[in-house]
């Protein structure tokens, strides 16, 4: 087994953002990101231009401050050597980082639809997946030793491999849905694995077949704590938490929430008077 920890989501992004932010490696951060929200392969991303994340032509958009620049829900990735089609749904995080570091980071001449998204800043060049996995750890070096100075805290990761996002991502995916045996062959066949075992001895993680009793699902924070406990003393608060009513109720809930009802001197009561001569 490789020595370090193994990348996690939220690692990767926090990575992609110090690319973003503190290094100003805007390509290699949105691949990062990308890589880890999609769970695609890095070499399938690397031909994407601006036109793909878009809905509309973005090439003269900075002349109208993109205001028009509307991100696409479903982003579609051609593979050129076998010449299929995946569609990915876009979250709206991914929307708005890729818009946000579109407009705000990526100099005028790079605006152009027909530019690829994932190029080096200085020169603009293409990434490539012949040097990807050699830079990416020259980065990962330095972003280690800007956490180490920045907060003291050294990082122990695994050699950053350009299946690292995919990986990822497919670790989240099983734990979304509990380590269920189901989930492992499905996220076997997207990644286009030959059986599931390579999909395990990938990811490092077994199906759990046995179902562990749970006894810690209300488990809420102190802010959702003291959310209910307002509740009680507050008829709007009580309305907006619970919906506890029958239909009739449900109704009248909507009812004051249509017409903004905030009980003041008027009584619940009164309301509800109200509410049922509008029926």
């Amino acid at each position: 087994m490789e020595a370090g920890k193994i990348w996690e989501t939220s690692i990767l992004i926090n990575f992609g953002y110090w690319l973003i932010d503190i290094k100003k490696e805007y390509g290699y951060g949105l691949l990062c990101i990308h890589s880890t929200c999609l769970g695609a392969k890095v070499g399938t991303l690397l031909d994407l231009k601006w036109k793909d994340f878009f809905i509309n032509d973005v090439s003269d958009d900075y002349k109208n401050e993109m205001l028009n620049c509307i991100p696409v829900e479903v982003l579609e990735i051609k593979n050129s050597k076998n010449s299929t089609r995946k569609f990915y749904e876009i979250s709206e995080f991914m929307q708005k980082i890729t818009r946000n570091t579109f407009i705000n980071n990526f100099h005028v001449d790079n605006r152009d639809g027909e530019n690829f998204v994932y190029v080096t800043t200085k020169k603009t060049r293409q990434l490539s997946t012949t040097s990807l996995n050699k830079e990416l750890n020259k980065l990962y070096e330095q972003y280690a030793e800007y956490i180490n100075l920045k907060f003291n805290i050294k990082l122990n990761m695994r050699q950053l491999k350009t299946n690292a996002f995919e990986i990822a991502w497919g670790r989240e995916m099983i734990k979304e849905y509990n380590y269920s045996k189901k989930v492992f062959i499905e996220i076997s066949k997207y990644m286009g694995h030959r059986s599931v075992q390579d999909t395990i001895e990938l990811l490092e993680i077994n199906p759990i077949e046995k179902i562990r009793m749970c006894f810690d699902l209300f488990n809420p924070d102190d802010n959702e704590i003291n959310q209910i406990r307002e509740s009680l003393n507050d008829t709007n608060k009580f309305y907006s938490k619970y919906k506890l009513f029958g239909k009739i109720n449900i109704d009248f809930y909507d009812f004051i929430e249509k017409h903004k009802i905030n009980f003041g001197e008027k009584t619940e009561q009164d309301y509800w008077s109200e509410y049922k001569n509008d029926l």
